[in-house]
């Protein structure tokens, strides 16, 4: 995998979502009954949408003190981050998305009803943390490995989506647009920076 961009296409059905993150993202009524009916009707329409897919390669990183770090000759500076793969010797570079199709979902959704399309993106969200929790798991079999750690985190800038994306040639292989204020299209992205541990 050094070096390579590695590809992936996951099932939305086998993904599994974690409901506590579906929970803190619902907020205080998760548990009401008509919530729940919804919960459980946006789940299976986000689900028949996304078309989950990731792109990850594990490059060199080098620390410089100061919270400075070199991730694939990308110049970093985040104190949370080297924090995170303090004692990693490379790291992995992750994106993954769920594709288009969910925005598109979820901005239908909106139309029809302004609860149920905060319903439909708070399932999309809780699906993409999945997906990349599966991707990762994918990736990282068999290594030691940090938590990973997202651009848009702690101190780490935005920006460092930008040479993420382009590091894993995102834009051909996902369809992932990065957006003049460094957001992501599909907005149920995720980039990220994973440790890999020495030994």
């Amino acid at each position: 995998m050094r070096g390579e961009i590695v590809f992936g296409r996951l099932d939305p059905a086998a993904v599994r979502i974690d409901e506590r993150e579906l929970r803190a993202r619902l907020g205080e009524d998760a548990k009401s009954q008509a919530l729940s009916s919804a919960v459980e009707s946006e789940t299976l329409g986000i689900i028949s949408a996304a078309v989950p897919a990731y792109a990850a390669r594990r490059v060199p990183l080098q620390f410089l003190g100061g919270g400075k770090m070199l991730v694939d000759s990308n110049l970093v500076e985040s104190v949370g981050l080297e924090r995170c793969l303090c004692g990693s010797e490379e790291a992995i570079i992750l994106a993954v998305t769920l594709g288009a199709a969910v925005d598109r979902y979820i901005a239908k959704r909106r139309v029809l009803s302004e609860s149920v399309g905060f319903v439909a993106d708070a399932v999309g969200s809780a699906l993409a943390e999945a997906v990349c929790d599966s991707a990762e798991r994918e990736i990282c079999r068999e290594l030691s490995i940090t938590k990973r750690f997202s651009p848009g985190y702690s101190d780490l800038s935005l920006s460092s989506q930008g040479w993420i994306l382009d590091a894993l040639s995102a834009s051909r292989l996902l369809g992932i647009a990065l957006t003049d204020s460094t957001l992501m299209v599909p907005v149920k992205s995720i980039t990220a920076i994973i440790g890999v541990k020495n030994g």
